[in-house]
């Protein structure tokens, strides 16, 4: 047996055949689940629910049926794997849309089938995803992508090959390992110590604020730089393959160490008090012994996906910095003004992101009903506390001023 913490996948790779399965791709936005309704239906018209997506504590990401009775149907004429839901997000690519490709990968001249959500206008893939896909030897002409009901003549259901939180195989690990094996990077130079930035990230450039000064500290350590959206696919793998230290900030940035295959030393930047599973999922499979700090401060409930963030050069990254005995940032990081300046930008964009949010539940229905984050997993981060984060969680207290904020962070009091 070959796989890690669960039977059920049984280690013999079985597939399911569906002869006229209806591939349902409706992706419904007012579905409480993570992705949405869509399934396999039998010829029966049953949910075959070993198509569904499970997650976090058991949670269906996406699954479940509806009334089709009004859709236009298409069939498809051959044999298709399924693979299941997609879309062009590089984080939850490695660990939510990848738990199938072991098949395809086996059977490269096969045609494959992914779902979409269905009022997707202008679907695209980034050429990460894309990359992926050729080092995998999967044909990317071969790949139905579709967003409508199709009823397919036969379709082969691969198992998953990981599911977060129950069980990892090595035939999940083992697509990581192809496309590590495939890729070829033209930078020649190797560096031991890489620090993974999302300051040119657009994205994170409003929504993570403060972030600029690990760029600094880093670099003031000797870490090489690195913007991932910037470079190939290749590329990075080039420098996770290479390095001993690696550092960045908790989120898809970490996801990228399951192309790493030897031990490391990991510096993780926490940005909020929500825990991310799915990370220390990766860093067990990879055999990662991570040292964690809490150098983030706020007092608004947000959500991961969204923030804002505040991040701050406080205490706990004070003490981390001794003990690693670190260089600090330079000067301009550590002030009281930088720090108000951060405060204000964080205040401006929480107001800015909640009424956007506040649209989409307006809109979805959705009055955050469903978990992505269970509050039993509460436990993981405590039995992987470390002294330099806060247990208490402090940082969420509501302070005053911004000299306040700034002599609290920085563990002073009058």
């Amino acid at each position: 047996n070959d796989y890690t913490a669960a039977l059920r996948f049984a280690g013999k790779k079985r597939r399911f055949r569906v002869q006229n399965g209806r591939a349902k791709a409706r992706i419904i936005k007012r579905s409480k689940k993570f992705y949405g309704d869509g399934c396999i239906l039998d010829n029966k018209g049953s949910c075959v629910q070993e198509s569904f997506m499970y997650g976090i504590d058991g949670a269906v990401y996406m699954g479940g049926s509806y009334d089709i009775r009004n859709e236009k149907i298409e069939h498809i004429r051959d044999t298709l794997i399924y693979l299941g839901f997609i879309n062009n997000h590089w984080g939850h690519f490695l660990v939510d849309f990848t738990t199938r490709l072991w098949y395809a990968a086996e059977h490269p001249d096969c045609k494959c089938i992914f779902l979409l959500s269905y009022n997707i206008k202008n679907f695209y893939l980034s050429n990460s995803i894309l990359r992926f896909f050729e080092l995998c030897n999967i044909n990317l002409n071969n790949i139905y992508f579709i967003k409508s009901v199709k009823v397919i003549s036969t379709l082969i259901l691969p198992e998953p090959s990981y599911i977060p939180s129950l069980y990892y195989s090595d035939s999940y690990t083992k697509i990581f390992s192809i496309v590590s094996n495939n890729s070829k990077s033209e930078i020649d130079k190797l560096y031991n110590k890489i620090y993974f930035s999302r300051q040119k990230f657009n994205k994170c450039i409003e929504s993570e604020i403060g972030g600029e000064l690990f760029d600094n500290l880093f670099l003031n350590n000797g870490f090489k730089i690195i913007y991932p959206e910037k470079e190939s696919l290749d590329n990075q793998i080039h420098y996770i393959k290479n390095l001993s230290q690696f550092a960045g900030i908790s989120g898809t940035v970490i996801h990228n160490l399951i192309f790493s295959d030897k031990e490391i030393e990991v510096f993780i930047i926490n940005k909020t008090f929500h825990i991310n599973t799915l990370i220390f999922d990766l860093l067990k499979m990879k055999k990662i012994l991570p040292i964690f700090v809490d150098s983030y401060a706020t007092h608004y409930p947000v959500r991961i996906g969204s923030g804002p963030f505040l991040f701050v050069n406080n205490y706990l990254l004070h003490n981390l910095i001794r003990d690693y005995k670190l260089k600090n940032c330079d000067e301009k990081f550590l002030s009281e003004n930088f720090i108000s300046e951060c405060v204000k930008r964080y205040e401006f964009t929480y107001h800015k992101i909640v009424y956007m949010q506040k649209i989409l539940i307006d809109e979805t229905e959705d009055k955050y009903n469903w978990q992505y984050f269970s509050p039993r997993y509460n436990n993981i981060w405590i039995k992987n506390y470390a002294k330099y984060e806060l247990l208490d969680k402090e940082a969420y207290d509501t302070y005053s001023s911004y000299s306040d904020i700034y002599k609290s962070l920085l563990g002073k009091s009058d």
